[in-house]
């Protein structure tokens, strides 16, 4: 549970199942809305992504970390299994015998590592981290928003679905695309040479 005050579930044990309860449901609203929204997330990781600040930053379509920070399952330690959707992503990204042992055990992965196993996108130093995630933002902000947000949608479906049926979206969003003024503008620019200025 994301930022969760482990002190009032200490200090009121009898209600600490109800109290984690709710707390969970409202941060998985929060993680579910990060997932299914059109717009690409950036995550900006300075120091511990820990528990479920772990869950909130991979469920992120971007993770950018600083050259200090560190990831940690940490559930285990507190002798519980994670939540904010860690296992799901743990799991593709890492796959299942890799995500049993780092969730499991919970050792701290560094950035440079969490960037080698496919966990995040980019390691920046410390003192850049808020211009790299400030220029990605600018970079996908400026590009095609409903190719964006179609790709988004495909590579989030793509291991629940048979390959047949990723052909047919991928039809399906290239067909949906070409109807909108950013592909005019994309084949436009292609012939004349010049950087394409979506959302015009």
């Amino acid at each position: 549970m994301a930022g969760a005050d482990l002190g009032t579930i200490q200090a009121d044990p009898d209600r600490a199942q109800a109290t984690i309860g709710t707390g969970i449901e409202a941060f998985h609203d929060i993680v579910r809305c990060i997932r299914r929204m059109a717009q690409p997330v950036i995550a900006g990781v300075n120091g511990a992504a820990a528990g479920g600040g772990l869950g909130l930053a991979l469920a992120c379509d971007f993770v950018v970390a600083a050259a200090d920070a560190s990831f940690v399952p940490a559930y285990t330690r507190i002798g519980t299994s994670p939540d904010g959707g860690t296992t799901w992503s743990v799991a593709h990204i890492l796959g299942q015998r890799r995500a049993l042992e780092w969730i499991m055990l919970g050792d701290p992965m560094n950035a440079e590592a969490a960037l080698a196993a496919g966990l995040i996108n980019r390691v920046v130093p410390v003192d850049g981290l808020a211009a790299e995630v400030d220029a990605l933002a600018c970079r996908i902000a400026a590009g095609p928003a409903f190719a964006f947000a179609t790709v988004k949608r495909l590579v989030h479906q793509a291991p629940t679905v048979s390959f047949e049926m990723q052909l047919d979206a991928e039809r399906d969003g290239f067909i949906a695309a070409a109807a909108m003024a950013d592909f005019r503008e994309g084949i436009a620019a292609f012939f004349e040479r010049r950087p394409a200025r979506f959302g015009k």
